[in-house]
């Protein structure tokens, strides 16, 4: 069964209009566990951070928790643009996919001019690829590993 993608302008959306004084704007793209807890984390910490996320469910959810979000295929700059990637101090490209991750990263920093742009690898062999490229990288496995070996020494 095939389900149709709605078009982005029936897209939702839920973002405020301003933000808190003197507050940071931080765009987490991917709203899977990882994006979700972290947008959590950085509004819980005081900055005006929002999901940008095309799984209806996880939308729904974040909606529901009055959390900032806008509905939208997270690599369209058409939906980072309505997003607010332009006003952004800082863009954190957290799908599950490096190459989404890679190309959200291309556009923050080409298209909305963004400084800090943080990227979430999923697979340690592709860590070299971001390297040159000026991005800062957290490597999901990598650290998950380091972790995880510390506690059995």
């Amino acid at each position: 069964m095939t389900t149709s993608t709605p078009p982005p302008t029936s897209r939702r959306a839920s973002v405020p209009a301003g933000r808190p004084e003197n507050a940071r704007t931080i765009h987490v793209v991917g709203g899977g566990r990882v994006g979700r807890a972290l947008v959590d984390r950085l509004r819980t910490d005081g900055a005006h951070a929002c999901l940008v996320d095309d799984t209806p469910d996880v939308v729904t959810e974040a909606m529901a928790a009055g959390v900032p979000v806008v509905e939208g295929d997270p690599t369209d700059s058409v939906v980072l643009e309505r997003a607010g990637l332009s006003e952004a101090d800082a863009v954190v490209a957290a799908t599950t996919s490096d190459g989404s991750n890679l190309l959200v990263a291309q556009l923050a920093r080409t298209c909305f001019d963004v400084e800090t742009v943080l990227v979430r690898v999923n697979d340690p062999d592709h860590v070299e690829t971001f390297r040159p490229l000026d991005y800062e990288t957290v490597c999901v496995t990598s650290n998950v590993e380091d972790a995880l070996a510390g506690r059995l020494r």
